[in-house]
């Protein structure tokens, strides 16, 4: 039976995004601990209590002491000061530098008061006078020189952190610094991947004829990933109306997003439409104008989001990241879900072609010798082709109706690295 879907004329991207972003909500909140947090969005901004640093400090081992008495230190005419006491870091200053005077002081140190700028200690030699320890300066400096003022890296009662940041490397290192060692998150969405088609094979087994093995699974499960999202591989259904609907079904009680890869086209043997319908799934969209992956259903079921995206790779790469992955993203709370956009120079004609698809060409976007973002348009295109992602990190958008000459500035969406090869 040929699929049938209802309303299904092909729909403009930003359509398609605008109703996905529509449909789905931000999962509800946990408390987790600092140490887990990595890969969460957060549920609250986040204020800064005090100032970093809460004190001037020193930013070099050296020596604390007044601009003013060493304005004329040379190698030639070198400056002497009396040291007056050595001030690690975690140690607050006991005495005060006075004209004539310097203290020995270290890394992240709270500067004297009397003190107005540090000196390294490579640039000083110790010396002894009369008992008294000294040290001699052989440069001058300026006042502020070496010292990081309080509140230069965050000023008390700045929201450090706004609701909806991504968790990273830097953003844990934040929390942390402000003492929030329970992190308040939205949750991750469980995302139920299933593979579908009677010509897949799971990875551990051998090719035969008219067979090749899943490769969308693991990939997309990949994608949810940096998404954000926590995937569920659900394996291989084969192309039986009815076992495609209770593998959906059964999997639908599981997951808070289902997505699954082939069957969607209008082949005899695409049956996901006809299977939305027997499910009782409420039917988005289904079609929209982009290449590769015009076929990618959308849907609901019981408020769950449900992608039924192509199974060629390189469409069901292209469908998630448009589609599924800024879902992703809303759910777990990111405040732009979409993909960001750069602009840069396309290295070589991008040939136009009379249809209304936004094509999308896998690239290579890099900096030039001369400082320019550019661009190389990958080799092969075909959406049924995964190897030629391996050379890109971009991709590049062309509009329907539209070409670009060489030289010409494109869109890009950037999906790796910038610059992770080296290009010529």
């Amino acid at each position: 039976m040929a699929l049938y879907i209802p309303n299904a004329s092909p729909i403009p991207l930003e359509e398609a995004q605008r109703l996905v972003l529509a449909t789905v909500r931000p999962l509800p909140l946990a408390s987790i601990p600092l140490s887990r947090a990595y890969g969460y969005c957060l549920a609250d901004p986040v204020l800064s209590d005090h100032n970093v640093p809460m004190y001037d400090r020193s930013t070099v081992d050296g020596y604390a002491l007044r601009a003013e008495d060493v304005k004329w230190a040379s190698r030639s005419t070198p400056v002497k000061l009396n040291t007056i006491e050595e001030i690690p870091a975690g140690h607050i200053p006991e005495k005060q530098i006075a004209p004539g005077m310097a203290s020995r002081i270290m890394t992240g140190a709270p500067i004297p008061k009397g003190a107005d700028a540090v000196v390294k200690v490579e640039e000083t030699e110790i010396g002894e006078d009369e008992g008294r320890s000294s040290v001699w300066i052989y440069r001058s400096v300026t006042a502020g020189e070496s010292i990081l003022r309080k509140g230069a890296d965050v000023e008390e009662g700045t929201i450090i952190l706004p609701e909806g940041t991504f968790i990273g490397p830097v953003e844990a290192g934040l929390l942390s610094t402000f003492g929030v060692g329970v992190v308040p998150v939205y949750d991750k969405p469980k995302v139920g991947i299933l593979s579908t088609g009677s010509e897949l094979l799971p990875v551990d087994q051998q090719i035969s004829p008219g067979k090749h093995r899943d490769s969308n699974g693991v990939m997309l499960a990949g994608q949810v990933r940096a998404a954000g999202g926590d995937p569920v591989y659900l394996g291989i259904v084969q192309d039986h109306p009815e076992e495609l609907e209770k593998r959906i079904t059964e999997a639908l009680q599981q997951v808070d997003v289902l997505v699954t890869s082939g069957g969607v086209s209008m082949g005899d043997y695409d049956f996901l439409g006809n299977t939305f319908e027997k499910i009782g799934a409420k039917v988005v969209f289904w079609k929209t104008l982009i290449r590769p992956g015009m076929p990618a259903l959308f849907g609901t079921w019981q408020d769950k989001p449900i992608f039924a995206l192509a199974g060629n790779p390189a469409s069901s790469y292209v469908n998630a990241w448009l589609y599924l992955l800024p879902a992703i993203r809303r759910m777990c709370g990111r405040r732009n879900p979409l993909p960001q956009r750069l602009t840069g120079i396309c290295d070589e004609p991008i040939a136009m072609m009379p249809m209304p698809h936004t094509r999308f060409l896998r690239g290579f976007a890099y900096i030039s010798s001369s400082g320019e973002l550019r661009v190389k348009i990958a080799r092969k295109q075909a959406s049924g082709i995964l190897s030629s992602f391996l050379e890109s990190n971009c991709l590049v958008r062309v509009p329907g109706e539209k070409g670009y000459a060489a030289g010409e500035r494109v869109e890009m969406d950037l999906i790796g690295t910038l610059g992770e090869s080296v290009c010529p």
